[in-house]
C-alpha cells in the first residue's frame, strides 16, 4: 500500500500543548518546531518539583518568557534568556506566585491563553497582549500595549534563581540590536547560551544591573549577575527576533538571519505550523470520539519535543569535551532521557522517522568519540549521568535489528564495549560479582544489576550478527545476572550481598535508599524484557508466572511507593513511572492476550486525559506520550533490540501509519476468529516484525476479542463495596448488605444510591455479559449488570426477587427510574445475562440456559462516551444475600 507523503486531514486542530501541564506531568506549552532547540513560552515557576519545565497550570502569574524548556523531565533546567514586556517602572525583584505585585511578574487572564505547537498567546493583566513563535534556533515576540504606554522591556539572565549562573555578558550594539550570553550551573555541569536580539523599535536607553539591586545607564556588562531594561518610550507594539546558539554571538545571529529573517509575524507562524502537520500527518486515525483525537495527537506533538537539533544553521556545535565542532554529514542532536525512552519513544522513531534515529546515534556515537563513553542523560553539550543502565546501547541496537545502519557499525558495538567496561565504581561492581551486590558502595543494586544484564544481552545480539560467536557468547553469560538477584521462594527481585546471602528488604518499599530506583521490587522484577521465557522458569512456570502478574495487579496500592513519580496505580503496577511500561505486554507470553488487551485498554483510557492534569506521571521527554501512541495502535515493543512489536488493542476503528518509504501500514478492527491478521493471513503468536511494517500492508486486529476466557477481574473496583466478597479463579461471591438498593423517586419518592457495583470503566459501545446464581431470600433481593454514567443515569438489569418469584427484571434511570420485571417459570438456579450498548442505545437480553437468549428491554440511556459497567446487586428490604458472578465477560 502507498502514500503520497502529503497530508490529508490537517491533526494540528487535535493537539493541546496544555496537556501534561498540571499533575505531575511537567510539558510545557511554548511555542516550538519538531524537535527545535527553542521553545518559546512563559515561566511561572522557578522552584519546586512541578517548576521542571518552568510553567505549572495552576499558576497566574508570569515571570517572563524565556526561550529553552525541557519537556517532561523530573528535574529543572534550561529556562534561558528571559524577556518580559513592562509598562512604567523598572523593578529587578521577580516576587513571587503568592504576592506577584510585590516584584516584575505579571498577572495573567488564564482565559486569554491560547496554547498550538507553533503558537502562544497570552493577555496580561497590565493590558500588554503577548504573542510569540518559534524556528528551531529562534525565536520571534509581538507585543500589543495599551494606549499611551510607556513601554520597557526586561532582559533577566539570573531569572532562574535555583541555578548558578557563572558567566553572563550584554551588550548593545545600535539602538536595534542587544546581543550576550550566559554560562550557567545547574542539573547540566556546564550550559552555554548566546543570543542576538533584534528590535523593531529604536531603545532609548538601557540600564544595566550587576547586583540585583541598582540600575546604571550602561551600554554593556559582564558579570555573574545581569539584569537589563530597555526603555522604549510611547510604543503601540514592539516586535523581538532572537536567535540563540551554544557556540557564540556569530552563530546565533546567522541562527536568527537564516531562520527568520523578516518581520513577518503571522508568515513566520504559519510556516512553523506547517512544519508540525507534516509531523502530525504521519499518522491518521479514524474515531468518532473527539477527545481521543486529542489525546493521540497532544501525544504525538509531544513525542516531537526532544531530542532536540544543538548545532548552529552553519553545523558547529559544541560537543562533549567543551570544544567546538563541526558535523560533517550529519544532524546532532541532544536531550536524550534514555532510561526513559528507549523503552517506546525510539521504537517509535524508527518507524516514523528511520532516517532520524541514523542522526540520533551518530549523535551518540560522537558523544562517545569525544569523551570515551555513550551518553547515559544528554543534556546540552553534557552527560548529567542520571539514572542507570547504559541505554544508549539499547537504543543503537534495537535500530541496528532493524536494519537502520548508517552509521560506522564497527564503531558502535566498540562503543557500546567500551561503556559497558568503564571503570566505574557500579560497572566495576557488577563485573567483579556478576551482579551489584547490596553492600558495596553502590546504590539501586538491583536495578543496575537488571539494566546491565539487558545491556550485555543487546550487545551479544550485535556480535551475534557480526559473526563473532565467542563475543556474542561472552555477553550473553553476562546478561544472565538477573538469576544472580532472583529469590524463587519470594518470586521476586531482591538485594543480594557479596557473599550470596539475600539482604533485609520491603518488596514493596520505593524510595532513593532502596536498591530499586523509582520503583519497587514487584515493579522491578518483571524487567528481564531479554529473556522472558526464562523469567517464566524461574518463577515456575506459566501458570505460577500469570499468577504472580495477576498478583501484581491486584496488591494493595497503598503501599510503599514513597516517591511521588510512581503514580498511575492499578495494584502495584505503577503506569507514572518506566519500569512498569513492558508489564501488560506479559500476559502474552502466557498466552493471555485477553489480559493484556484489558489492562492496556483499561491505562489508555484512565491515565491519559485531555486535560492539564491529563498525564498520570511525568512526560519524560516523550515516553509516557509514545507509550500510548504504540499501545493505542495495537503495538508495543517489549524487548527493544529484536525487531519485534508485541500485539495488544487497537483503540480506534482503524489507524494509518504512513511510512517514510511512501508505503502505508494500516492497523484495523475485524471481526474474524483469530485474534490477529496480518495480510489476511493469522499471525503466530503475538509479535509480528519491524519488517511486516514497513513493508506495508493490513494488521487487522478481531473485535469482540476471540479468546474465550473471563474478563480479568482485578482491573475492576467497587463502587459501596459489599460487606462480604471474594474473587478466585474469575468467580465473585458476595453476601449483600442490607437496605442496600439503586433507585430515583418514582413512586416511592425517595433516592437510594447504596447498592453494590463492581465496575470498571470503558469508552465507547460494548457487550457484556454474565452468569448469575443468587439465594434469595427477602423482597427485591437482586443481582445482575449495571451501566452507568452518574447517580441520576444508569441501567441495572437482572433477577428481582419479588413475592416469592424471580423475575427478570430492569430499571433504566434518567434523573427518574422505571422498572419491567418478565416472571421465570420455577425459579432457576442461574440466569444468563447479556448487555449491548449502541451509541446511546442500551438492549438487555436473559437466558436460562446461556445459549438461547430473550430480548428484555431495549431503551435510551446517554450520548456520553465514557461509562462504567460491571456486576450489580442490593438488598432493598432484606438483610442481604449471597449471590455468585461467573463467566463476565466484556467485548468491544
Amino acid at each position: 500500500m502507498t502514500n503520497t507523503n502529503t497530508p490529508t486531514t490537517d491533526n494540528l486542530k487535535y493537539v493541546n500543548p496544555l496537556i501534561g501541564t498540571g499533575g505531575h506531568g511537567h510539558t510545557h506549552p511554548g511555542a516550538s518546531v519538531p524537535n527545535g532547540f527553542v521553545v518559546l513560552g512563559p515561566d511561572t515557576r522557578v522552584e519546586g518539583w512541578d517548576a521542571s519545565s518552568g510553567y505549572y497550570d495552576s499558576d497566574r502569574s508570569i515571570l517572563g518568557f524565556s526561550h529553552t524548556h525541557l519537556s517532561g523531565t523530573g528535574i529543572a533546567d534550561y529556562g534561558d534568556i528571559l524577556i518580559l514586556p513592562k509598562i512604567g517602572t523598572m523593578t529587578l525583584e521577580p516576587g513571587n506566585l503568592e504576592n506577584p505585585d510585590s516584584g516584575y511578574r505579571e498577572r495573567f487572564d488564564k482565559n486569554s491563553e491560547t496554547a498550538s505547537p507553533a503558537y502562544y498567546k497570552v493577555k496580561l493583566n497590565s493590558g500588554i497582549q503577548v504573542e510569540l513563535t518559534a524556528k528551531q534556533r529562534s525565536g520571534f515576540h509581538y507585543y500589543t500595549f495599551p494606549e499611551n504606554a510607556q513601554v520597557n522591556l526586561l532582559i533577566d539572565l539570573v531569572h532562574r534563581r535555583d541555578e548558578n549562573t557563572l558567566s553572563a555578558s550584554l551588550k548593545v550594539l545600535d539602538p536595534y540590536t542587544i546581543v550576550g550570553s550566559r554560562i550557567s550551573q545547574s542539573w547540566s555541569p556546564e550550559q552555554r547560551i548566546y543570543f542576538y536580539i533584534k528590535i523593531d523599535k529604536p531603545l532609548q536607553k538601557i540600564y544595566i544591573s550587576t547586583d540585583g539591586k541598582n540600575l546604571n545607564q550602561l551600554n554593556s556588562a559582564n558579570n555573574k549577575y545581569i539584569q537589563s531594561y530597555l526603555e522604549l518610550g510611547q510604543i503601540s507594539n514592539l516586535k523581538v527576533r532572537i536567535g540563540i546558539s551554544a557556540v557564540d554571538i556569530n552563530g546565533a545571529q546567522r541562527n536568527l538571519t537564516k531562520e527568520i529573517p523578516t518581520w513577518q509575524f503571522y508568515q513566520t507562524v504559519d510556516s512553523s505550523k506547517e512544519l508540525w502537520r507534516e509531523k502530525l500527518a504521519k499518522i491518521d486515525i479514524e474515531t468518532e470520539n473527539e477527545t481521543d483525537k486529542i489525546i493521540f495527537y497532544t501525544a504525538l506533538y509531544h513525542s516531537y519535543k526532544a531530542p532536540h537539533i544543538y548545532m548552529d544553521v552553519d553545523k558547529r556545535f559544541r560537543g562533549a569535551d567543551g570544544r567546538i565542532h563541526t558535523a560533517g554529514g550529519f544532524t546532532n542532536y541532544t536531550l536524550f532521557s534514555l532510561w526513559d525512552t528507549f523503552r517506546a519513544l525510539h521504537p517509535l522513531m524508527t518507524l516514523l522517522e528511520p532516517s532520524e534515529t541514523n542522526e540520533y546515534i551518530k549523535s551518540m556515537l560522537i558523544h562517545y568519540d569525544q569523551v570515551g563513553s555513550l551518553p547515559k542523560w544528554k543534556l546540552g553539550e553534557k552527560d548529567v549521568k542520571t539514572m542507570v543502565g547504559r541505554h544508549a546501547i539499547s537504543v543503537i541496537v534495537d535500530a541496528f535489528t532493524k536494519g537502520l545502519r548508517n552509521y560506522d557499525n564497527w564503531w558502535a558495538l566498540g562503543a557500546a564495549i567500551d561503556t559497558m567496561n568503564r571503570q566505574e565504581p557500579e560497572l566495576n561492581a557488577y563485573r567483579n560479582y556478576s551482579f551489584v551486590p547490596s553492600d558495596v558502595d553502590v546504590n539501586w543494586s538491583v536495578s543496575r544489576t537488571l539494566e546491565f544484564a539487558y545491556n550485555d544481552w543487546a550487545i551479544a545480539q550485535v556480535a551475534r550478527i557480526f559473526g563473532n560467536i565467542s563475543l556474542a557468547e561472552s555477553y550473553e553469560k553476562r546478561s544472565q545476572a538477573y538469576r544472580q538477584v532472583f529469590d524463587p521462594s519470594q518470586k521476586l527481585m531482591r538485594p543480594k550481598r557479596r557473599d550470596g546471602s539475600w539482604d533485609n528488604f520491603d518488596p514493596f518499599a520505593a524510595a532513593w535508599e532502596s536498591p530499586f530506583i523509582e520503583g519497587n521490587s514487584w515493579q522491578y522484577t518483571w524487567f528481564v524484557p531479554h529473556n522472558i521465557p526464562d523469567l517464566i522458569q524461574l518463577m515456575g512456570g506459566k501458570s505460577a508466572f500469570l499468577a504472580q502478574l495477576e498478583k501484581l495487579f491486584s496488591l494493595d496500592s497503598s503501599q510503599g511507593n514513597e516517591l511521588p513519580d510512581i503514580t498511575g496505580l492499578i495494584g502495584q503496577y505503577a503506569h507514572g513511572n518506566e519500569p512498569s511500561h513492558h508489564i501488560p505486554y506479559l500476559f502474552n507470553f502466557v498466552d493471555r492476550n485477553d489480559m493484556t488487551r484489558a489492562y492496556v485498554k483499561q491505562i489508555l483510557t484512565t491515565m491519559y486525559k485531555a486535560t492539564p492534569d491529563g498525564i498520570i506521571g511525568n512526560e519524560d521527554c516523550g515516553q509516557m506520550s509514545a507509550w500510548y501512541i504504540l499501545s493505542a495502535l495495537g503495538l508495543y515493543q517489549v524487548t527493544p533490540g529484536t525487531p519485534m512489536f508485541d500485539l495488544g488493542y487497537l483503540h480506534f476503528s482503524q489507524a494509518t501509519i504512513h511510512l517514510d518509504n511512501s508505503k502505508d501500514f494500516i492497523i484495523q478492527k475485524g471481526n474474524h476468529s483469530e485474534p490477529y491478521l496480518l495480510n489476511g493471513q493469522p499471525v503466530s503468536g503475538w509479535q509480528i516484525s519491524y519488517q511486516d511494517i514497513i513493508n506495508g500492508g493490513m494488521l487487522s486486529i478481531s473485535s469482540p476479542t476471540p479468546i474465550n476466557s473471563p474478563t480479568p477481574t482485578n482491573v475492576m473496583q467497587w463502587y459501596n463495596q459489599p460487606p462480604v466478597w471474594s474473587e478466585q479463579d474469575g468467580v465473585i461471591q458476595v453476601t449483600t448488605g442490607a437496605k442496600t438498593d439503586f433507585w430515583r423517586v418514582t413512586h416511592y419518592g425517595f433516592i437510594r444510591d447504596n447498592g453494590h457495583f463492581y465496575y470498571q470503566n470503558i469508552t465507547g459501545d460494548f457487550t457484556a455479559q454474565v452468569k448469575i446464581t443468587g439465594e434469595y431470600q427477602a423482597l427485591y433481593d437482586q443481582a445482575g449488570l449495571m451501566v452507568r454514567l452518574d447517580e441520576k443515569t444508569w441501567v441495572k438489569c437482572g433477577i428481582e426477587f419479588v413475592n416469592g418469584v424471580q423475575q427478570a427484571s430492569s430499571v433504566v434511570t434518567r434523573e427518574y427510574s422505571d422498572w419491567s420485571v418478565v416472571p421465570l417459570p420455577e425459579n432457576p438456579e442461574s440466569i444468563w445475562l447479556r448487555l449491548k450498548r449502541s451509541e446511546e442505545t442500551v438492549e438487555v437480553e436473559y437466558s436460562l440456559d446461556g445459549e438461547s437468549y430473550s430480548l428484555l428491554r431495549l431503551g435510551y440511556l446517554t450520548t456520553a462516551n465514557d461509562l462504567r459497567v460491571g456486576l450489580m446487586c442490593a438488598s432493598p428490604d432484606g438483610d442481604g444475600f449471597s449471590v455468585v458472578f461467573e463467566e463476565f465477560r466484556l467485548f468491544d
